[in-house]
């Protein structure tokens, strides 16, 4: 199971590929991020992830540091979903702040 969003501004677009990488063009500059090895299968990528972000947490408790991503990141992530529906729903392009 795979998800894709591409996401398009003024500077550029990013496109998420969930359990895959993150590419970015932004004017002549274009990279892509992976996370996990071609290689592995879903089940592979969902246990490498699942195992990384309660490290994360667990380790964050016990240094006593805020874990990444942050709850000031949940939010930005929830209105951007949201701001993704809107414009989808309107069929117009929507500005993000």
């Amino acid at each position: 199971m795979s998800c894709e969003m591409q996401v398009y501004g003024q500077e550029g677009m990013l496109h998420v590929r969930s359990w895959d990488s993150i590419e970015l063009l932004a004017g002549k500059t274009h990279s892509v991020q992976r996370f996990y090895y071609p290689e592995h299968g879903l089940s592979q990528r969902v246990m490498l992830g699942m195992v990384a972000e309660l490290t994360e947490m667990i380790d964050a408790v016990r240094q006593g540091h805020q874990p990444e991503p942050t709850g000031e990141d949940g939010r930005t992530s929830v209105m951007l979903v949201h701001k993704v529906y809107d414009a989808a729903a309107r069929g117009v392009w929507v500005e993000v702040a």
